[in-house]
């Protein structure tokens, strides 16, 4: 988990070549851009932390964890990384991004709080 620091380490840990990779969301309105990018390296990033791990919905017996965030203001300006929250087979908010363990989702969080603040606010 250490050894994920940054997007450029999750792409190392799958063998993903970070420097070819390209984000063009161009047919996508502005606004959104920014949200798409930081979702597309979150889920890289999870896979890398997860280590192959995918969580099974119909497995009620596996838990499944997720960072979430405390908003205020309209713009996000005082975002903070919340907590982990549990879920086993539904779905209550929050990320939306699964991690196997609860200190992988914390790890998360916390470590890459900024990406998750880009995927969770649209810009206006």
């Amino acid at each position: 988990m250490r050894n994920i620091a940054s997007f450029e380490d999750a792409c190392n840990v799958l063998q993903l070549n970070f420097k070819k990779m390209t984000f063009d969301f161009l047919t996508f309105p502005e606004k959104h851009r920014k949200a798409l990018e930081a979702r597309i390296k979150l889920t890289i990033i999870a896979e890398a932390l997860n280590d192959g791990w995918q969580p099974d919905w119909g497995d009620d017996d596996e838990c499944k964890y997720e960072p979430w965030f405390i908003m205020g203001g309209s713009s996000g300006s005082s975002f903070s990384y919340g907590g982990c929250s549990l879920s086993i087979s539904c779905v209550a908010g929050g990320s939306g991004l699964f991690y196997k363990t609860r200190e992988l989702g914390e790890y998360a969080g916390k470590q890459f709080k900024d990406l998750y603040h880009d995927y969770l606010f649209v810009k206006k």
